[in-house]
Formats: C-alpha cells, structure tokens, sequence
C-alpha cells in the first residue's frame, strides 16, 4: 500500500485502472469489491483528485462463438454493482470511468476471419445504456480499453490443446481437411483495414455523444506466426517488427492518420 500512496503523490490526478476483464478470467464480482476497496483507498487517501476506472469487462452481452464460454460483461457489472450496494449503504462505487474491452470472438470456421464491428459496436451501445438507464450515470465517461480483431485469417483449426491455430504442413496436419495457410502471404490486411476503418468511422462520428473519451487497440506488434497464434491471437498489429524505431505496417499507417486528423 505503501508504494501505492507514494505513486498516487507522484502524479497527482492521474488514472488508476483498476482490473482487466474480470469476467473471462473467473475473478468473482464479491472478490472483486474487496480488490476494488483496496486499491481506491489506498490511491484516494494519497490523492483524492486521482480518477479510477471500473474493471474493464470483456464486451457486454455478447461472449463469443465456438469457444468454452464466459459469464457475459453484462452479468458480471451487474453483479458487481449489486454487491457493491450491499456492502456500502446503498452507494456506487466511486467510480469516474468506466471502461469496456471489445473483440468479435467468432472462433467458427465460418466466422473468420473476425470483422463483425456491429457486435463491437452494439457492445459499446449496451454498456452505455446501462450506464444511462440504470445506474443514472449519463455524464461519466467511457474508456475502450482494448479493441482489435483476434483472428486475420480465413481458416482455423483446433489443435492438440483445443487452441485455436492455422494448420501447418510442419505440425502434420491434413491439408484436405483445411487449407494449409501461409502466415504471412495470406493474413488479410484488407480484412483488416476494413474492419478498423468501419470501427474508426463509428468512434469518430458517435464518440462524443456518447461520452466515449478514448479508446485504443489492443497491441502494436505481434509476431502471429509463433506463439501468439497458439494462444488465440493472430489479428491486429501496427508495427513491422518489435525494434525501436521499426516503421508502421499498413495498420499502423492506418491508425496513425486516423489519430492525427489526417481521415
């Protein structure tokens, strides 16, 4: 607690985000009121001008397709507030952003690759009305903590593990069953840049009037063809390579223009 108060006084009015995606990581909401308490007294008694976020759920009533399933952004917050209410007179939680991870989880051959931006948008619409209707909340602000598109590819399979992967010659897989995939001849960068551009324009035209104050995309290099792949994402990333100085891929270029005003 101690290093925490030292760097509340540090950088007086900063923001503290306070847990990621409570909901697919099993953190219970009761477990999480207790987190939560902790930490804002501990950043409020050092700086009562700091701002805090709520734990940023994982998309609001929508989970995702073909995967082992979640409890639902949605049921979590809902939870979450109702326990905090209990065990605090009544009050909402002190609470100055609010915050939302957003991600179409379509792991369905069908589905990918993953570029259903109504769904992340729909997901930003529920939370708002949430905030709006129900909590009474309709000046505090939101912050996208996370958006991007797990999967770039046209096709995936299970592996060994049940983890979403590309097949590949060099692991034995059955050619005939799933087209052996280059990674990188055939990640979709139009995909992608459609998906991005559709979200962006969104954003950009329904931002303010919904109090969304910011938002970001998830990571800005991943090397897709090893790890990151097994462990369920080869999607969006903005840079070439992972060297300081490395220049921007064509998403990057992308999101850069949007940033600076340039579309």
């Amino acid at each position: 607690m101690e290093t925490i108060a030292q760097n509340a006084m540090a950088v007086p009015g900063s923001v503290w985000y306070i847990g990621g995606e409570p909901n697919p990581r099993g953190i219970s909401p009761a477990d999480f009121v207790v987190e939560f308490d902790y930490y804002v007294n501990a950043i409020k008694s050092a700086d009562p001008t700091a701002r805090i976020t709520s734990a940023s759920i994982l998309n609001w009533d929508f989970t995702c397709v073909g995967c082992f399933g979640f409890k639902s952004g949605e049921s979590w917050m809902r939870e979450f507030i109702d326990i905090y209410q209990e065990t605090h007179d009544g009050a909402l939680p002190p609470v100055d952003i609010w915050a939302i991870d957003v991600y179409p989880l379509t792991w369905d051959q069908d589905q990918v690759p993953m570029t259903n931006w109504p769904t992340v948008v729909k997901q930003i619409e529920g939370f708002r009305n949430y905030l709006d209707t129900e909590l009474l909340r309709p000046s505090d602000p939101i912050w996208v903590t996370e958006i991007a598109s797990h999967w770039a590819y046209d096709a995936w399979i299970l592996d060994s593990k049940g983890l979403p992967t590309l097949p590949s010659k060099e692991a034995g897989t059955d050619c005939d069953v799933v087209q052996c995939l280059d990674w990188d001849a055939d990640y979709r960068w139009d995909a992608m840049e459609d998906y991005m551009t559709s979200i962006l324009d969104w954003l950009r035209l329904n931002g303010p009037g919904m109090r969304i104050e910011k938002w970001f995309f998830f990571i800005d290099y991943v090397d897709v063809r090893v790890q990151s792949a097994i462990d369920g994402y080869a999607g969006i990333y903005l840079f070439e390579n992972d060297q300081i100085g490395a220049p921007l891929n064509l998403l990057g270029q992308l999101y850069r223009d949007y940033a600076t005003g340039q579309r």
